[in-house]
């Protein structure tokens, strides 16, 4: 039978109480064995000294009784002292030192007291020490070498004392004390063996009920934590978003049909971003459970109160006058809110804002009611934050109609329902028509008409900007060749680009291999940034250089909105400004904005710059407009947006008519 396999884990600590229960079963057997030895070895005095008076056997009696004083007081004084019993080889070590001091005062009795090869009593003497020694095999059962120690030199110096006598009686005599020295050996080892085999499958069964526990003990723990964790967020203490979906849901179908109400609020703490990457994670741990609380003393007993994840919250209020209290508790929040929050050495002021939806009013489902909550939401975001707002079915509609133009406007590129039109610009001293600007244009077959920044919001959110930047472009290329077509080698078609388009693709690279394929020299092509893109990142500067590089004229449109920053103006050949529509409509009529357009012209001259008026709709204001300065027009007056073949009649009718009147008006 061979040891239980153990784990290499578990290995160390299992030898160690292996040892430490040989040891204590070695221990409890010292004292019997002890009172056996000195009652033996009183009768093997006794013995001896009636059979040959010799004075010798009381010193080595003494001896004897001494030495097993000795292990007996030893072992008290160690038991008496945990440091010692704790060093489990060294009080092995102690054991078998004594057994073995004892078992040498045995062996001195053949060798020094009694002649065992001859007859009488001698033979009672091989009795007692072969009588001793196989009772020390059967009291040492956990320590083999205890045993050993102290049987081993008696029986060797009988049997080295009879096999010396070479006589056949002695002979014999000797060999069967090696044969029971032999078997004394193979016992006691087996008996430690098998001492040390069951001590080890109870110290595993013991091991194995504790794992069992512990582990029990863990599941029930984790069963708890789980508990918590599938119902409450862990950070701020409030129902996650899991427990939130199954209350609304519950709520929303045992209200149906009912005379009463379920209010949801959709919370969002205001720039929490800026929170984290101003004060740390940490601060923003804070805030949110800051905010927790702030949620908890605005809410009664009997609200939800949910964090749906990062710094999104939700609040359910039913019953009668829920929509009341929905209003009730979010101007609370916002009172409360006013206060500034302690952030570590921080005390920022943390608004929010909240998104407001009613059921049965604004929705039929759980799932509804939060999308009509969150769309209240983002409202209150776009009205500026650190308000809240109540959700309107126009919200909703607005939603559906910018996800029905999101989701076709791929196909709607592919197909050719977006399309280019082309709006005429006009020099404004001789009529001469001097470009035309690509518009993009939509009309959605249940939406109707799409407006062009409809269009180009959905493009970025789609990640179709390049694809209808492109369309343009090709379109563009076309109109430069019906220019050519028409004998205006000289003018430019103008398209429109937005700054976010350089964070995405490289226009300077698409624009140069569309106007290659087109056989358009980029010089026919005006490419217009609005102003904020003259201060983006260094990618989109270096790509309006590139531009510039390539030979594509560029134009800043919307001049004047605040963004321009007169350095990069000059670091880039721009070739033309225009000036934002709401400088020029109703010029006419108004001083302050023929005053600023007076200023946005000086501009442009001290930097050499030409000068479009964009949203020229009157007579009256053409006539301003050129009086300040503008060399160049656009707008309605001169010509609406038209596609490719109406712009070439329309090229054609001008030419012979409008330049006269132009300059007869000069």
């Amino acid at each position: 039978m061979t040891e239980p396999e153990i784990a290499p884990t578990q290995g160390a600590a299992f030898a160690k109480e292996l040892d430490d229960a040989c040891l204590q079963s070695a221990m409890r057997g010292v004292p019997l064995a002890i009172f056996s030895s000195c009652a033996v070895a009183l009768s093997a005095a006794a013995i001896i000294w009636l059979n040959q008076k010799d004075q010798a056997v009381f010193w080595w009696l003494a001896a004897l009784i001494g030495t097993n004083l000795g292990r007996y007081f030893s072992l008290r004084f160690t038991q008496a002292r945990p440091a010692i019993v704790r060093k489990t080889k060294l009080m092995i070590g102690l054991m078998i030192g004594g057994a073995l001091v004892a078992g040498l005062c045995w062996a001195s009795v053949p060798l020094f007291l009694v002649d065992i090869t001859q007859g009488g009593y001698s033979g009672y003497v091989v009795f007692i020490l072969a009588g001793i020694s196989a009772g020390s095999a059967i009291q040492s059962t956990g320590i083999a070498w205890n045993a050993i120690a102290f049987f081993l030199p008696p029986n060797l110096a009988m049997m080295l004392i009879m096999l010396a006598t070479g006589a056949p009686t002695q002979t014999i005599l000797g060999l069967n004390i090696a044969l029971l020295t032999y078997m004394l050996l193979r016992s006691t080892r087996a008996a430690e063996k098998n001492f040390r085999e069951s001590k080890m499958a109870a110290l595993q069964a013991t091991s194995l009920a504790k794992s069992l526990s512990r582990a029990n003990i863990k599941i029930r723990e984790s069963n708890t934590q789980l508990a918590v964790l599938a119902n409450e967020d862990p950070l701020t203490g409030l129902a996650n978003r899991s427990l939130f979906a199954r209350r609304l849901e519950m709520l929303v179908s045992d209200h149906a049909g009912k005379n009463t109400k379920v209010a949801l609020l959709a919370l969002d703490i205001d720039l929490f971003k800026s929170i984290n990457d101003t004060w740390g994670h940490l601060a923003g741990d804070n805030v949110l459970k800051s905010f927790a609380d702030r949620l908890r003393r605005a809410t009664g007993q009997h609200d939800v109160v949910a964090r749906l994840g990062g710094d999104e919250f939700a609040v359910i209020i039913a019953g009668p006058d829920a929509d009341r209290r929905a209003l009730e508790v979010a101007e609370t929040l916002m009172d409360l809110n006013l206060m500034p929050m302690q952030t570590f050495d921080a005390q920022p002021l943390i608004g929010c804002s909240i998104g407001i939806a009613h059921f049965p009013t604004h929705a039929q489902t759980a799932n509804d009611l939060f999308t009509s909550a969150d769309i209240a939401l983002y409202e209150a975001k776009a009205k500026g934050r650190r308000c809240h707002h109540v959700f309107d079915q126009s919200l909703k509609d607005r939603i559906d109609r910018r996800l029905q133009i999101e989701t076709q406007l791929a196909s709607a590129i592919a197909s050719g329902d977006i399309t280019a039109h082309f709006q005429p610009q006009i020099e404004l001293g001789t009529g001469k028509i001097s470009g035309f600007e690509t518009l993009v244009r939509w009309t959605h077959p249940q939406l109707g008409p799409i407006s062009p920044p409809e269009i180009v919001t959905a493009a970025r959110v789609m990640g179709l900007s390049e694809q209808l930047t492109g369309l343009m472009a090709v379109a563009a290329c076309g109109m430069v060749k019906q220019l050519d077509a028409s004998g205006h080698t000289d003018t430019m078609v103008a398209i429109n680009i937005s700054p976010s388009e350089f964070k995405s693709y490289s226009p300077a690279a698409m624009f140069s291999a569309i106007a290659k394929a087109q056989g358009v020299r980029p010089e026919r092509l005006e490419i217009e940034i609005t102003e904020e893109a003259l201060l983006d990142t260094d990618a989109a500067r270096a790509d309006l250089q590139a531009l510039e590089s390539a030979g594509f004229a560029l134009a800043v449109d919307d001049f004047g909105m605040g963004h321009s920053s007169l350095v990069y103006l000059l670091r880039l050949k721009i070739h033309r400004l225009k000036i934002d529509r709401s400088f020029v409509d109703g010029i006419a009529k108004s001083a302050a904005n023929r005053a600023l357009l007076t200023a946005l012209v000086s501009v442009g001259r001290s930097l050499s710059v030409d000068i479009v008026a964009e949203g020229v709709e009157t007579e009256a204001d053409a006539k301003v407009v050129r009086k300040l300065g503008c060399r160049h027009g656009q707008g309605y007056y001169y010509g609406r947006p038209m596609p490719q073949k109406d712009a070439a009649d329309w090229m054609a009718h001008w030419d012979d008519n409008t330049p006269r009147k132009i300059a007869s008006r000069a």
